[in-house]
This record gives structure tokens, C-alpha cells and sequence, in this order.
């Protein structure tokens, strides 16, 4: 595993990059290519550049997946076995390339983190009403009207 980690690790922050101006593209090609001779001299010269390539896409894909399926199922309810843990590579993956794999936050979704709390939130009812009044009283006036 060690060894996988070192041969992309040192060159991350240029094939990660989100630049694609010329610079850029001989910057990355220039990082493949070390990792590539990298890759041959210990494995051998099974796979050509395109394959390596090919396979960083698929194992990010792969680790973007397990991880939000992770995330999903530690937040469901009902019961029931506990969600198994991602595996090392996701980790490892996660790790090398942690601004990919971060969930982004939004207090609105129902998916989002329910430890935060949306203090500025207003309930329908107070939205209808036009005010910002406790959500009991708004139940009061809305059953009152309906008489």
C-alpha cells in the first residue's frame, strides 16, 4: 500500500489540478510520465500510461461512490446491522484527494448534517403569517381562522 500512496502522493497536486490551460496539461503530462517510469520500474511494463491513467479515474470514481454511500448509511434510521466500514483504498483515496471526496454543506437538505441547527429557519406557517412568531402561536391562529 505504501508504495502505491508514494507514487501518486508526490505528484498529486499537479495531476489533481483543475486547470486545463497549456501550462497546465505539460505540467500534468510531465507528472504522468514520472509516475509511469515510476510504475515500470517497480511492476514492470504490463500496462502502458493510458491504462495508469484509466485506472486513477476508475479508483476515484469507485472511492467517490463508497464513500457517499457510506456517509448515506451511517445517517439512516430504522435499525438494523451497522453499514460496513469503506475500505482501505477508499480511505487511502480519500485522503490523497480530500477537497474530491468532501460532502458539501447545505443546511436546507435533508441530506445535510443534522447536528447543525438553522437558527434564521422559519416554519411555513410563520412565512404565511408574514411575521416571525413562535410556531405554537402560529398553530393557535391558523385553527382560530378555521372557525
Amino acid at each position: 500500500m505504501a508504495a502505491r500512496k508514494t507514487l501518486l502522493a508526490d505528484k498529486m497536486s499537479i495531476i489533481e489540478k483543475k486547470r486545463c490551460n497549456f501550462q497546465a496539461t505539460i505540467e500534468k503530462n510531465k507528472a504522468w510520465d514520472a509516475i509511469y517510469s515510476q510504475f515500470q520500474s517497480r511492476f514492470g511494463s504490463r500496462r502502458d500510461l493510458c491504462d495508469l491513467r484509466e485506472q486513477w479515474t476508475r479508483m476515484k470514481l469507485q472511492a467517490k461512490v463508497e464513500w457517499s454511500s457510506h456517509k448515506m448509511s451511517v445517517r439512516q434510521t430504522g435499525g438494523g446491522p451497522p453499514s460496513p466500514n469503506p475500505s482501505p483504498m477508499c480511505m487511502l483515496i480519500r485522503d490523497l484527494i480530500p477537497h474530491d471526496v468532501l460532502q458539501i454543506r447545505n443546511p436546507f437538505d435533508d441530506d445535510a448534517d443534522s447536528s447543525q441547527q438553522n437558527e434564521e429557519a422559519v416554519t411555513v406557517l410563520e412565512f404565511l403569517a408574514g411575521e416571525s412568531i413562535p410556531f405554537q402561536e402560529c398553530i393557535i391562529v391558523v385553527l382560530k381562522k378555521k372557525d
